[in-house]
């Protein structure tokens, strides 16, 4: 997020993972999501409460005095689709109850749209799934010790604030708890083939992750392949990265069942 300041005429780097800036010193603007759509809202810091002002793709003029009156200058895209076109959000939740402790999972669905197409009333769309559990769910991360040891500073303590629930847990039990939850040390369930794309320039999970991955699947002749992706990182968004990873993919399913693993 940039913030630009008219009347002193400066300009403000946020980091993407500070999402928030202060406007003045009664008001903080922060990017806030709801029900997976992102908007800037302004929080009035005497008060504690908070309005929705802006959506947060748009370049908007926000008034320091009246963040209510604030407006739109521009907006990012002009591409002219009409709503009916376009999916919106459902909050989904799951209980989940297999390990301990139970916990709500949550997500969001976006039906398909498609005003000029209708399917029978017995036939399911494809359904894609897209996870993103960090060091508690399938993920790249075959070994939370050593991602916590090698990831970047903004993800540091992030691995026990999902793994951990306990506060002040001893180092010893914390390892345990580690092993328990990395899937390095339960290669021998892996039933299904397994495909493992990842970013060469990922500093988030490094590319070690998917090595010692793979190299644990061989030793047990587990069917699996390793797609290393030049030239992009944690989130394989480029488009090179996207048709290399949609052709794998395809190959791997025409096959046989397929795990996707992404970074």
């Amino acid at each position: 997020m940039t913030v630009v300041n008219v009347v002193r005429g400066e300009v403000e780097e946020v980091l993407p993972a500070e999402t928030y800036a202060p406007l003045s010193d009664k008001t903080l603007v922060a990017s806030a999501h709801f029900n997976a759509t992102s908007e800037v809202v302004a929080i009035d810091l005497d008060t504690g409460l908070w309005e929705s002002i802006t959506p947060e793709d748009d370049v908007s003029q926000i008034h320091i005095n009246d963040p209510s009156s604030s407006k739109i200058v521009r907006k990012s895209v002009n591409h002219g689709i009409s709503d009916k076109w376009i999916a919106r959000p459902e909050a989904l939740s799951i209980r989940a109850s297999v390990t301990a402790p139970a916990r709500d999972i949550h997500g969001s669905l976006w039906a398909p749209k498609n005003p000029e197409y209708v399917t029978d009333e017995d036939t399911l769309p494809p359904l894609i799934i897209v996870t993103h559990g960090g060091a508690v769910d399938v993920s790249d991360i075959c070994d939370l010790d050593s991602f916590n040891a090698g990831t970047h500073k903004l993800e540091f303590k992030y691995t026990d604030a999902l793994a951990i629930s306990e506060l002040n847990m001893p180092e010893a039990d914390k390892k345990k708890r580690y092993t328990e939850r990395s899937v390095l040390y339960h290669v021998t369930q892996v039933a299904a083939p397994l495909l493992i794309l990842h970013g060469k320039c990922d500093t988030v999970v490094h590319m070690n992750q998917a090595i010692d991955m793979g190299e644990a699947m061989k030793m047990r002749a587990k069917d699996m392949a390793l797609v290393k992706v030049d030239h992009d990182g944690h989130m394989l968004d480029k488009p090179a990265s996207a048709k290399i990873w949609l052709d794998d993919e395809e190959v791997a399913e025409e096959n046989t069942a397929v795990i996707v693993v992404y970074c």
